[in-house]
């Protein structure tokens, strides 16, 4: 009965033993798992982030040949001048307020 006893906990030890390999290499796989997909995760915010910034600085491209041609359609004018780049000022700040840099 005592053989059988410490045979049954011999098997019990070994199994228990099998089992948390198992649940380590499960473990390990999840967190691999885990980071890679973290990892691509973030590859696509900031593939997000700079097709963002691509099409800001589009929009910032055309504005600036917009401010060229009221320059020349006021004459150079320095209050229109001024406003504009103000307008430029301001348009900059709220774009990066924004999410590319949050």
């Amino acid at each position: 009965m005592q053989q059988d006893l410490r045979a049954c906990l011999r098997e019990r030890a070994e199994l228990e033993a099998k089992k948390n390999d198992l649940q380590n290499t499960l473990t390990n796989n999840l967190l691999k798992t885990k980071a890679d997909l973290e990892r691509e995760l973030e590859e696509i915010s900031m593939s997000e982030k700079a097709q963002q910034l691509e099409m800001t600085s589009t929009e910032l491209s055309h504005l600036d040949g917009t401010i060229v041609q009221n320059q020349r359609r006021y004459g150079g004018n320095e209050v229109w001048v001024c406003l504009n780049a103000f307008t430029r000022v301001i348009y900059c700040l709220l774009f990066f307020r924004g999410s590319i840099f949050s």
